[in-house]
């Protein structure tokens, strides 16, 4: 076959056939290329995000250590980030209600009180650039440039946080390692830490989150400075986050997102494969007589088959080149379209192995869907010349090969799913779905051919029996057609499914009586004042809620240091070491559901035990039953209680749901 590609006459008659069949030739093209480019700008732009994120990891953190708790730091614990050397900066976040008295509004933000040189890795992008120094020396405050336009303020305007009022120093463009969707819901707001006490907001039991950045003298090895002092940190219950950390984190979310499009891309390649067979089946099913010509005057049936191959080979490259220079383009600009979305700045940088992969892959699926109605013309015989005049119904031959051009087309698809998808299963899954749709549409297009010519409606009037005839006549389209809008609109409306079964999850709309409004952090002094407020706005208090934060400190008599410890526990050290939110009541809400135990209402004796009810999950994961201990931490009090039962929890729900139920 390879000499046959060498022969010049097989060329130029592969040349002088394409002339009067550029326009389905032009198909072929662009069936292959609007798929070569989604792959092409989607891989080379994953490619530049990996990149640039091991490039800038060090300003993902902005530090190359942060230590993180939930209590103030002890005096023990700032005597041993002293011995780290160094330079350190020192955070203090929370979140709490801002009011712009120029601007008249008020906005739940996340307030961060710094001290320090931080970041000392990368930069924090202010408006005036200036601003992002100026700051710390004074009563000023940075706040998101997007709240400022929201309630148009100005650089110099005030912003009142708590008892203090700030002066607006600049607004907050980006802050190293976070993007725009992650301030979105909640926008950041630095103040100076010497301020932080005027504003009164840090009090006994408030959600407060305590932060130390190190920029650690070179040479220090922060893997082997955290091995070694991981049993104080924990003793501490400190966590701590390191740039290579940082970077996974960010890199497995930006990962899912270019495997998922990489996906949607490769479907796209899909659809433009089958594009490509039924541009080629027409153009051989008119080219049967010119083969059978050509078999006349001496061409053997590997030439004739060659040349066609060769026209489909030359189409597929073209429109693999022209649609890896598209993605080329579209790489380009997608920097500048998701930019707020994106952690790191990316240059543009052309990807030559994307380039390389998508020409490679464009050219393999275009090829094979290609082949598919070309195999049988090896199977042409000269006579066919004498017959095609008068037999206006000759069809391709069966050709066995085609057989196997499918079965190598269902490995290339799972091949590349399963590279794309977290887990093999996913990619067999993936594959699996495509191969059953693709038969189903088959199976109904043929379905529909066989029903209309057996029960063709001969009294229908001419349009209708004319375009119904033409779903069974030969040279048809109707399986090819099918497959196409089917595969197509079947990917379509799984991603709006998708999307609509989420919303739903979340919508708000004729929820009837449920609540659409949470108001948190709200003081026992404060109660009776928020409540008549609600009220004089003709809205209903429907739920009022107690929350207390405390933290586990023994299971089943055994401390949850020790339990960390045990290599034979299966406790993961998160449910040890976290914060409980919990709540005291008397019975269920109707967002839980009692799977077992009993609901103790309330403790009538101070002696009696205190029966707890755990969420079904925490008390599976803490490998805990009914009658097991648990102490509970509360600002340094132990408080003894047992396991009285396990709820069911809706957190779909939206109100205040809880892990952990008190009796009253």
């Amino acid at each position: 076959m390879t000499l046959y590609f060498l022969d010049t006459w097989i060329w130029k008659m592969a040349w002088r056939e394409s002339r009067s069949s550029r326009g389905r030739l032009f198909l072929f093209i662009s069936s292959i290329t609007l798929g070569v480019a989604a792959l092409v700008a989607i891989q080379s732009f994953g490619e530049s995000l990996e990149r640039e994120v091991n490039r800038q990891s060090k300003s993902l953190l902005g530090a190359d250590l942060v230590i993180s708790g939930r209590e103030p730091f002890a005096p023990e614990t700032e005597s041993l980030f002293q011995t780290w050397g160094g330079e350190q900066a020192r955070e203090t976040r929370f979140s709490s209600m801002v009011y712009f008295p120029e601007g008249e509004g008020a906005r739940l933000v996340q307030i961060r009180a710094l001290a320090g040189d931080f970041p000392y890795y990368g930069v924090l992008e202010t408006s005036p650039p200036e601003a992002a120094e100026s700051f710390r020396h004074g009563p000023y405050a940075l706040v998101d440039e997007r709240m400022m336009l929201q309630f148009r303020v100005r650089v110099g305007d005030s912003v009142k946080i708590g008892d203090f009022t700030f002066t607006v120093a600049g607004g907050i463009q980006k802050i190293p390692g976070e993007t725009m969707t992650e301030t979105l819901i909640t926008p950041r707001v630095y103040i100076p830490l010497s301020y932080l006490d005027q504003t009164g907001l840090v009090q006994l039991g408030g959600r407060v989150g305590y932060r130390n950045y190190f920029k650690l003298d070179p040479g220090v090895d922060v893997e082997e400075l955290l091995e070694r002092e991981e049993p104080r940190l924990r003793e501490q219950r400190l966590r701590s986050t390191t740039v290579e950390e940082q970077k996974a984190r960010l890199g497995r979310s930006m990962e899912n997102v270019s495997q998922f499009l990489s996906l949607v891309g490769f479907i796209a390649l899909l659809l433009g494969g089958i594009g490509v067979a039924s541009a080629i089946h027409i153009h051989i099913k008119q080219k049967l007589g010119t083969v059978a010509t050509l078999r006349c005057m001496g061409a053997t049936s590997r030439q004739a088959f060659s040349i066609y191959v060769i026209q489909a080979v030359v189409m597929g490259l073209v429109g693999a080149t022209v649609g890896a220079l598209l993605g080329i383009g579209v790489r380009a600009l997608l920097p500048q379209v998701m930019q707020d979305f994106l952690p790191v700045t990316l240059p543009f940088e052309v990807s030559w192995i994307a380039v390389s992969q998508g020409i490679g892959m464009g050219l393999a699926i275009g090829l094979l869907f290609a082949l598919l109605p070309l195999l049988p013309l090896r199977k042409i015989s000269p006579f066919l010349a004498l017959r095609f005049s008068y037999e206006e119904k000759e069809t391709l031959p069966k050709e066995p090969l085609q057989w196997l051009v499918y079965g190598v087309i269902v490995m290339v698809i799972g091949l590349f799913a399963i590279i794309q998808t977290p887990r093999w299963i996913h990619g067999v899954a993936f594959t699996g779905g495509i191969v059953l749709v693709f038969l189903l549409l088959a199976a109904v297009a043929k379905l529909i051919t066989l029903l209309v010519k057996r029960y063709f409606p001969d009294s229908w009037n001419y349009v209708w029996r004319q375009g119904l005839a033409n779903l069974y006549r030969p040279n048809n389209q109707t399986i090819v057609v099918m497959l196409s809008l089917g595969l197509g609109t079947f990917f379509i409306t799984t991603l709006y499914l998708v999307q609509s079964t989420l919303l739903q999850e979340v919508s708000l709309a004729g929820s009837g009586d449920k609540p659409n409004l949470v108001l948190f952090d709200i003081q026992s002094d404060q109660r009776e004042d928020i409540t008549q407020l609600v009220r004089s706005l003709d809205l209903p208090v429907q739920q009022s809620v107690p929350i207390v934060t405390m933290r586990l400190a023994l299971v089943k008599g055994r401390p949850v240091e020790e339990i960390a410890e045990d290599p034979e526990a299966s406790v993961r050290r998160f449910l040890l070491f976290r914060e409980y939110r919990a709540t005291y009541r008397e019975s269920l809400i109707d967002s839980e559901e009692l799977i077992s135990g009993t609901l103790q209402p309330r403790v009538e004796d101070p002696s009696d035990p205190v029966l707890v009810s755990l969420e079904e999950g925490i008390a599976r994961d803490l490998n805990v039953s009914l009658g097991d201990s648990l102490v509970f931490d509360l600002q340094g009090v132990p408080i003894e209680t047992r396991l009285g039962s396990t709820r069911k929890v809706d957190w779909r729900r939206f109100q205040t749901n809880f892990f952990l139920v008190f009796p009253t």
